[in-house]
């Protein structure tokens, strides 16, 4: 359970992040141009816009951890499953990510409730029987802290195995 500090900053089309594992400047766009484009068309209501941007360095940092994103906001029915990863070959993660701008109403984690938990889980059989797949699963949570206005740092909490 390592904690990621990340410098954020609201660009255009995406983020630029800055960490010590990244020195240099990065400008991220999210691989789905269709989301920005969206997003770009039609403004979110702002617990919306603070959603993505934390979906958007979850999945940065999963990258930087070397895991493959398999799919990203995974819908069946009245739910959805934020992130899908590969942590290796033999591990498919479910990965809820939880974002705040501040921590007055506590961490985003403790926003996850057992009807939560109970919704990934029967989406996650959902996914694995499209795909196909029987074996290792787990299920995170990734905890977004914003800085306030976009500046300042931005810290990421993974929360591995969080249930069952």
């Amino acid at each position: 359970m390592g904690v990621l500090v990340f410098r954020c900053f609201r660009v255009l089309e995406g983020l630029i992040l800055t960490s010590p594992k990244h020195p240099n400047t990065q400008i991220l766009k999210h691989p789905n141009t269709k989301t920005l484009k969206h997003l770009k068309k039609k403004r979110l209501a702002r617990h919306n816009e603070i959603g993505k941007q934390g979906e958007l360095i979850a999945e940065q940092y999963l990258l930087d951890k070397g895991w493959t994103i398999a799919a990203r906001n995974y819908r069946s029915g009245k739910g959805e499953i934020d992130l899908i990863a590969w942590a290796n070959p033999q591990l498919l993660v479910f990965i809820e990510v939880k974002t705040r701008s501040s921590e007055s109403f506590g961490p985003p984690e403790i926003s996850v409730d057992e009807k939560k938990t109970d919704l990934m889980a029967r989406l996650a059989n959902h996914y694995m029987a499209s795909i196909g797949y029987e074996w290792a699963i787990r299920f995170d949570i990734i905890a977004v802290t914003l800085s306030k206005k976009g500046a300042g740092t931005t810290e990421v909490r993974h929360l591995e195995d969080v249930f069952f």
